[in-house]
């Protein structure tokens, strides 16, 4: 079964792709970042080709985007759960776990 994490991964490296494509500035800045030729990111985009494991980290950066884990995402969710919901924090009485209580 696929992981729905990935899928949607995969919806926003492809938005990205045809944002690109359709944008003549930010193509040229993805080519630029990859050494590709005009044609390669519509080929990529339309499946025809794929991208070489050491062009990855370029075509991700050229399309304004990051790679993180899932523990780090889930370590800022929450850390955001607890900021919003500690009492101390909200009262100016300081952090939370330093002896508000």
């Amino acid at each position: 079964m696929n992981n729905p994490v990935s899928l949607a991964g995969d919806d926003i490296i492809l938005a990205k792709l045809r944002e690109a494509c359709s944008d003549p500035r930010l193509q040229a800045k993805l080519c630029d970042a990859t050494g590709w030729s005009e044609s390669m990111p519509n080929k990529v985009k339309n499946g025809d080709t794929g991208i070489v494991i050491t062009k990855l980290a370029a075509v991700l950066h050229a399309l304004g985007l990051v790679v993180t884990t899932a523990e780090y995402m889930d370590y800022l969710a929450q850390g955001n759960v607890i900021g919003s919901n500690c009492r101390c924090a909200r009262m100016s009485m300081g952090q939370c776990g330093k002896g508000c209580g």
